[in-house]
């Protein structure tokens, strides 16, 4: 069954979180630079993508396994660091042939995640949250077009793919 936890085992919880799914795939990404095995820490080229997005979507399966097996978390905490896995992964996988803009797939997901839970939920603050995810979406993927970091093929590409990854993810997380 599930432990109650007390406030300080909770923030160590989130903490290991943090550090698994953020810092570490971070680290691992200087360390690759440092050794030579990417040119450039904001990997422009699809091909040095492969093993920093493989990396990581590791990093967040191990997460969600780590929440799964240890029952301190809600189901759809850690079936959301697995999606968020799978995301990653799929963007590798994408990469191989395409360069794509992650940053637009990962937002876009979020938004059809949403757009799909819309139609189950319905709550005083949802159109809200829609309305400011779109503008979240819409500012990552003009900054990544200002950036000259992508081209608005790419762009289109990762918003659409993201969408549908998002549409469908409920029935992963649910």
């Amino acid at each position: 069954g599930r432990l109650k936890l007390g406030l300080w085992h909770q923030r160590l919880r989130l903490g290991s979180i943090f550090f698994l799914s953020f810092i570490v795939p971070g680290f691992f990404v200087v360390m690759m630079y440092r050794f030579g095995i990417i040119s450039n820490m904001k990997l422009p080229d699809q091909q040095e993508r492969i093993v920093p997005y493989f990396s990581t979507s590791f990093f967040y399966v191990f997460v969600a396994y780590q929440m799964y097996t240890k029952h301190f978390f809600d189901p759809f905490i850690y079936k959301t660091f697995l999606y968020g896995g799978f995301v990653i992964l799929f963007s590798a996988i994408i990469n191989v042939k395409f360069k794509i803009s992650s940053h637009a797939l990962s937002c876009a997901s979020i938004l059809g995640m949403l757009i799909h839970l819309s139609f189950y939920y319905d709550g005083q603050y949802q159109f809200m949250l829609l309305l400011s995810v779109i503008f979240i979406t819409g500012i990552v993927s003009s900054s990544r077009l200002y950036l000259r970091a992508h081209d608005s093929f790419e762009i289109i590409l990762g918003l659409s793919l993201g969408l549908v990854l998002g549409i469908i993810s409920p029935f992963m997380i649910l």
